[in-house]
């Protein structure tokens, strides 16, 4: 496993000048003994995407983003802001496999009142 929690704190940062002065930015006060910024690359798939096969879930070469997302790595161990984040995942993950769930059931219900009628 990584030793560090993955954190989206910024969406939507456009690929202009704007925004890659804002990227410049952060990383300039940004705490680089605690901290790193990744930038992922986002937008449609459809001119790219299709072509050169990048999946959904994987960043887009920034050449093609029409926008950015920036992840903040925390590489403290023991912080208890990394025990949160570390909680919240978790919660994310249970409430995920419970809507899935209830999808589920829900589902077959619906099978179930389709067969007696």
């Amino acid at each position: 496993m990584n030793n560090h929690t993955p954190i989206h704190y910024f969406s939507d940062v456009p690929n202009n000048e704007e925004g890659a002065e804002f990227i410049r930015l952060a990383r300039k006060f940004l705490n680089r003994k605690r901290y790193k910024i990744r930038k992922l690359g986002r937008g449609t798939r459809k001119v790219n995407g299709a072509k050169n096969s990048y999946r959904y879930s994987a960043s887009l070469p920034h050449q093609f983003s029409e926008r950015f997302s920036l992840y903040i790595d925390d590489f403290l161990p023991d912080s208890p802001r990394r025990e949160l984040c570390d909680e919240r995942w978790k919660a994310w993950k249970d409430s995920e496999k419970i809507d899935r769930i209830t999808k589920h059931l829900l589902s077959a219900l619906g099978e179930v009142d389709e067969d007696r009628s």
